[in-house]
């Protein structure tokens, strides 16, 4: 993405709220994966926050007891800011649930995740920050004017904002793929079967794995979302393209505009796509070459007919999303004990005021 993309939607978005309206829309479903409470793995949301009486877990509005912390993975954690994660995982340090703690942090590494949310990285995520304001729970808000006073529901308020709503959709368009890569961030979540494990090298090794594949699946997403599709097309995740020729099993496309960036390889597999309603086509792309000075590449689809013909002229294309799925070791699970497992992973034991500081208040 350019400099000069993302200066001027925010400079749109400062215009917009200085009118009254809200901040400009950067994704179309929202900043952080959907939650899934229906599968019973998540029970509701708890919120985060530091009062006088120090670090406090909100469910249902009322604060969790500490003898009930080592729950906290059944719910998903609602932090305002980095201040609030960092003190939690404080907090756990000292009532000794490392494992938890760096559970918690883990999580809080990946790119995206259902199982908990820091409101102002996914309030960025969802809309752009206006030029002239700074990332801060204030700032937040006042432009999304949430009218609460409580500090736990302005959190829920921004918090339901934020979050997709997610419908099992099956019917091939390009909105349910676009669920469907959301929804499956959840395949990669940490659940509390691996909190045991979950500071032994090889879960270690695991975790970054995880932690590629959802960032695979997110990416996906907005380089298919209507909105966020602009961005990748900027840095060359998503090219533009036409197929003109309608009944062949194998043609040549353009691929982007002349001046713009390509990031796709020959041998992979793509996606074509265009409106919400419109079907997602898959396709292998093959030979990349340049055809009167434009850049092409070869696409073959499983279909002898080609690509349908309801499918409009003007096209996207991206790379499937691959994702790492398995363990480390073949016949062994990452959440079990191995002998190559090795001691536990310590954490360090930072102060508070060292581990927040520079995080947005």
């Amino acid at each position: 993405m350019t400099n000069s993309y993302a200066q001027t939607q925010r400079a749109a978005s400062s215009t917009a709220v200085a009118a009254g309206r809200l901040p400009l829309r950067r994704t179309d479903f929202g900043g952080c994966a959907p939650v899934l409470y229906a599968a019973g793995a998540i029970q509701c949301d708890a919120i985060v926050q530091i009062t006088s009486r120090g670090v406090e877990v909100l469910v249902g509005g009322k604060a969790l007891p500490q003898a009930a912390l080592s729950s906290l993975l059944n719910y998903r954690l609602v932090f305002p800011t980095l201040t609030e994660r960092a003190a939690l995982v404080g907090l756990l340090q000292r009532n000794n649930l490392p494992d938890l703690a760096h559970a918690i942090e883990v999580t809080g590494s990946f790119p995206a995740t259902g199982r908990q949310v820091l409101l102002t990285k996914a309030l960025e995520r969802a809309y752009w920050l206006p030029d002239t304001m700074d990332s801060t729970l204030a700032t937040w808000t006042t432009i999304m004017r949430v009218r609460e006073s409580d500090p736990s529901r302005v959190a829920a308020s921004l918090a339901s904002i934020v979050t997709p709503k997610w419908q099992r959709v099956g019917d091939g368009t390009l909105t349910a793929k676009v669920g469907s890569l959301l929804a499956s961030i959840e395949k990669f979540a940490l659940g509390a079967g691996d909190l045991e494990y979950a500071r032994t090298n090889r879960a270690a090794a695991q975790q970054y794995r995880k932690s590629c594949s959802i960032a695979t699946l997110w990416n996906g997403a907005l380089a298919m979302d209507e909105l966020a599709r602009q961005e990748a097309i900027e840095s060359g995740e998503v090219v533009r393209t036409e197929v003109t020729e309608r009944s062949s099993k194998v043609v040549t496309v353009p691929l982007g505009d002349p001046n713009d960036p390509c990031k796709l390889r020959p041998d992979t597999s793509v996606l074509l796509f265009a409106q919400p309603d419109d079907p997602v086509v898959r396709a292998t792309l093959g030979a990349i070459t340049y055809v009167n000075g434009r850049l092409c590449g070869e696409l073959s689809f499983s279909s002898k007919a080609g690509l349908a013909a309801a499918m409009p002229q003007g096209l996207f294309l991206t790379a499937e999303p691959r994702t790492f799925d398995g363990v480390i070791n073949s016949g062994t699970r990452w959440s079990g004990r191995a002998a190559t497992d090795g001691a536990a992973v310590e954490s360090l034991n930072v102060p508070l005021e060292l581990a927040v500081a520079g995080a947005p208040r």
